[in-house]
């Protein structure tokens, strides 16, 4: 009776640890908080660094170019010569420090310059002026990422840059630490087998 005793206690001993569903949602928590935390740090390197190489990103706050770009997302956009430009391509300029962005419908020359005249997908009229660029180069809309708008003019300033930061290291801190300081307790709490000791 006391080996079949023993051998059920060794059994127990043997079996591995039940998942529960708290420790499930921890790892759900942490896979969760990497993935923003990449997010963010990808997100903070380009706004920040991507405009020293002509690459630049501006949120689409307007619903003209709909079903294209929707309000929300952003455009990424990169400097490019007034050549490269076709009818059919986006591109951003400002009006009286208005930001628009629209497709060219027309390329024509006046007066030795190149201008360009646009239209917003979802408007039904072309736009009532023509875009003269004043240097050699343009911003010309090469992507479009989804919903990354508002978090985008958010990123831009540092007060909200280095909140958001400090707020994701210190989730990352917690939850790691409470992993540390768990697995150390457990570990005190395992009893010591003397036998494998000598």
């Amino acid at each position: 009776m006391t080996g079949e005793k023993t051998r059920q206690e060794n059994r127990a001993a043997e079996a591995p640890p039940v998942k529960t569903s708290k420790g499930a949602a921890r790892r759900l928590i942490n896979w969760l908080v990497n993935i923003i935390t990449a997010l963010a740090v990808l997100l903070v390197v380009f706004v920040f660094f991507a405009p020293r190489f002509g690459i630049n990103i501006h949120p689409v706050l307007s619903g003209s170019m709909e079903p294209a770009l929707k309000v929300g997302g952003v455009v990424i956009t990169k400097q490019v010569t007034l050549d490269q430009v076709k009818r059919g391509d986006i591109i951003s300029y400002k009006i009286d420090a208005q930001r628009i962005t629209h497709r060219v419908v027309e390329v024509s020359k006046s007066g030795g310059k190149v201008q360009f005249r646009t239209k917003g997908d979802a408007n039904e009229e072309p736009d009532p002026y023509a875009v003269v660029p004043k240097m050699e180069k343009v911003p010309k809309v090469v992507g479009y990422v989804p919903y990354f708008g508002f978090l985008a003019g958010f990123m831009k300033d540092r007060t909200h840059f280095f909140a958001l930061v400090g707020t994701l290291a210190a989730l990352l801190i917690a939850l790691y630490g409470w992993d540390i300081w768990r697995e150390a307790r457990k570990t005190r709490r395992q009893p010591v087998n003397w036998k494998a000791r000598i």
